[in-house]
């Protein structure tokens, strides 16, 4: 039968594509698939790819179109050639297969000559090659693969399953091989040391930066729902997060991008914390570590080949991690020297450069200066306080590294200074209570639980906490925090706490309804509130319903709670905290030993000819003085007036009941009783209100000379870095700054020199 065979596409394995044309049957097929035989037997020819397994044509059989294309395949000169190249016979179309003399003599493995390379020591796989030892044909793509103590080693894909060499047997191979990689694994497991030749080696370190590393506490409405780290490289910001936290923050409709821009904006803001966004906001917490990272370029020894960009960095423990570059995929192939003596190499060579550069005490030395640059805030001269601002302005300003190593003296997060009282006077603000998300069903079981069970969550330290927000009424955690340093507050069975703990005992009490908390929303005269912006990131804790019931039945004998507490006005509840804030200073910076008494929230009445009465927001007693807190806030401009004249008289009040100091009773009718005529200390929201306040109350001190009054701001009262110049009094009716300690008798003291810093 007349046909006609056209053979095309063919490659260097010899596969090709075939098409068929039968004039006598008038049938034209193209696209059958021929490959060569096993072991260079014949040809295998498929049928075309659209028709699968099934022969559809009944004029002819598929075994007659098989044999037409497998003939004038095998005929073709160029397969010819292919089949000589591949399976060294000269007559493909006989599919016998011409052995060599040297194929027909058995070899061992040991005549085998074995050749590793793309080394995975992550996935513990390699490939290597193999020189055949009779005919010394070389065989590459042997994939050796490490599974427990056992070596798997596979054929090349173009082998199939059947081995084809005769003068070594496959079981011979797979040994030679699996016992040349165990033998190049032991030399890495065992740690060798570095080859002799490594004298020859060469490294130039280049592309150096530095990476400083925080952690970040990514907070909602009600608590801390997740941690991050934050990494500052050459002023780019990237942010590691676990994919739990990542899930949980999606909720809210951010990802990790606009999660690096909040933290790029905590970073850059005085107070560490960035603006609310869907809810959500995130604080800078403290510093975790410091370390660096480069590119690389060597020469092994006895080679002229530069090997170009090999990543090295550091990480925080010490270790030095080395990559290959993306052009390697991750895959060193050099036998001679081995992954780990690699890095060995490179190691080494960083250690020198980073000694010889400088950077290994660069963090010290940053850290030295910084601590210089606050020791001379410290050691300034005293001047008037109208030179204070000049003064300031000459101050050098810490670069933004130095402000990082800072950190590393601020592990609980409490040394940050602030420019703005977090206490200033918002118009139309008030407390908006925190919506509760946690189920109140079975709340006191699960509270009777958790007090009874160890691993329960709520201990003395938390009874301790609750306590101390019955006396102060409103409290923010960073009043928690520094009760916790100055030890009034006692750890419990804790060995030590942090910013973060506190955050999450907080956060358990809110949960158990043991507390409620509130933030600060300015709002419109619907009571709506006005803009996102305008909510304050803080939160202000009060003691709940189950907090007080608590405490009674313990017999902690509570404040009486007042559940309309949060219902205030916004600038009462921030003289309440301003005052606190004030009082806490004290307890912080002074030893129980120093402090006679204390007490906060008292009413005194004078109970004699005349009756009289104020109430007092703190009070502080040492041996030579007892100091009366007064928070000023500012008003609406149609309130000033209003809010002077009711300031004056307070004061005479005050005046009045200290004239007459054996008339003094409580609210519960006990007699309060002062050792000495107690100073009058305004708390002002910053320096420019204290000079508005003290201007006002200028008068009052020539009238009434027996009356001594102090002014203050809540940043002095806060901020750690204005040791001696928290306090000025009116002189000649100009503001003058007071030295504390010859006022008090007592010098003040940090919370390293009370030993209070954790």
């Amino acid at each position: 039968m007349e046909h006609h065979v056209e053979i095309y596409d063919i490659q260097e394995n010899g596969r090709s594509k075939a098409d068929l044309k039968i004039p006598d049957l008038n049938l034209f097929i193209s696209g059958f698939r021929v490959v060569p035989g096993t072991m260079g037997k014949g040809a295998i020819v498929h049928m075309p790819k659209g028709m699968g397994t099934d022969w559809k044509y009944s004029e002819i059989a598929w075994p007659k179109v098989r044999e037409m294309i497998s003939a004038v395949y095998l005929e073709n000169s160029q397969i010819k050639e292919i089949y000589v190249k591949l399976f060294e016979t000269a007559d493909a179309a006989t599919s016998l297969q011409v052995v060599k003399p040297s194929e027909h003599q058995p070899y061992s493995s040991a005549e085998l000559i074995v050749d590793l390379y793309n080394f995975d020591y992550k996935k513990d796989t390699c490939q290597a090659s193999i020189i055949l030892p009779g005919s010394r044909r070389r065989e590459e793509g042997f994939s050796v693969k490490q599974a427990g103590n056992a070596v798997h080693v596979y054929m090349p894909k173009q082998y199939g399953m059947k081995w084809r060499f005769r003068e070594i047997t496959w079981k011979e191979v797979q040994k030679a091989i699996a016992e040349q990689y165990r033998k190049e694994n032991k030399f890495i497991q065992s740690g060798s040391s570095i080859p002799v030749c490594q004298s020859g080696f060469a490294a130039e370190f280049h592309h150096v930066s530095e990476i400083y590393r925080y952690n970040l506490l990514i907070q909602d409405d009600i608590q801390t729902i997740g941690t991050a780290t934050l990494e500052i490289r050459n002023e780019s910001y990237s942010i590691k997060i676990d994919e739990e936290t990542l899930e949980t923050v999606a909720k809210y409709d951010l990802d990790k991008a606009e999660l690096e821009e909040l933290s790029k904006t905590a970073f850059s803001s005085e107070q560490f914390i960035s603006e609310q966004k869907n809810f959500l906001h995130i604080e800078v917490e403290y510093c975790t570590g410091y370390s660096l990272c480069a590119f690389v370029d060597f020469i092994l020894p006895g080679s002229t080949h530069e090997w170009k960009n090999f990543y090295i960095r550091e990480l925080e423990s010490g270790e030095v991690v080395v990559k290959t570059p993306n052009t390697l995929h991750g895959k060193w192939s050099n036998p001679h020297y081995p992954w780990k003596v690699l890095c060995e190499m490179i190691e080494k060579e960083y250690r020198r450069f980073k000694e010889t550069s400088g950077f290994s005490d660069k963090t010290e030395e940053d850290l030295e200066q910084s601590h210089e640059v606050e020791s001379e805030k410290h050691e300034k001269t005293e001047a008037e306080f109208n030179n204070e601002a000049e003064r300031k302005s000459e101050e050098p300003v810490m670069s933004k590294k130095k402000k990082q190593l800072l950190d590393t003296c601020n592990q609980l997060g409490r040394v940050r200074n602030a420019e703005h009282s977090a206490f200033s006077f918002v118009p139309h603000s008030i407390l908006k209570l925190v919506p509760a998300e946690f189920d109140r069903k079975y709340l006191v079981q699960k509270l009777i639980a958790a007090l009874n069970s160890p691993q329960g969550g709520i201990g003395a330290f938390e009874i301790e906490i609750l306590d101390w927000i019955s006396r102060l009424k409103y409290v923010s955690k960073t009043m928690l925090l520094d009760l916790v340093l100055s030890g009034y507050i006692s750890l419990g069975n804790r060995e030590k706490i942090t910013a973060t703990k506190v955050t999450d005992v907080m956060n358990r009490l809110y949960k158990f309804d043991l507390i409620e908390m509130s933030r600060f929303v300015a709002v419109d005269d619907n009571g709506e509130p006005l803009e996102e912006r305008k909510k304050a990131i803080y939160r202000i804790h009060t003691l709940g319903a189950t907090g007080y019931n608590l405490l009674r039945e313990m017999g902690r004998h509570p404040e009486r709670r007042n559940s309309f507490g949060v219902l205030a006005d916004g600038n009462t509840v921030k003289k309440h905290l301003s005052a606190t804030q004030w009082l806490v200073y004290w307890l912080t910076h002074y030893s129980k030993d120093e402090i006679l008494d204390y007490s906060i929230n008292t009413i005194l009445n004078q109970m004699g000819q005349k009756w009289n009465g104020a109430k007092v927001y703190a009070i502080i007693t040492f041996d030579a003085a007892v100091i009366v807190a007064e928070p000023v806030r500012r008003c609406e401009d149609f309130e000033i007036e209003i809010n002077r004249i009711e300031l004056k008289e307070k004061l005479l009040r005050f005046i009045e009941m200290f004239d007459h100091e054996d008339q003094l009773y409580n609210e519960t009718r006990d007699q309060v009783v002062f050792s000495t005529r107690p100073i009058v200390s305004f708390v002002c929201e910053d320096d420019e209100h204290m000079k508005e306040i003290a201007a006002y109350m200028a008068e009052m001190t020539g009238k009434y000379p027996q009356q001594e009054m102090w002014f203050t701001s809540d940043p002095r009262m806060y901020n750690y870095n204005y040791a001696g110049e928290r306090f000025y009094h009116l002189c000649d009716g100009e503001l003058r700054q007071l030295v504390l300690e010859d006022a008090i008798g007592l010098p003040e003291k940090t919370m390293e020199e009370l030993g209070q810093l954790l």
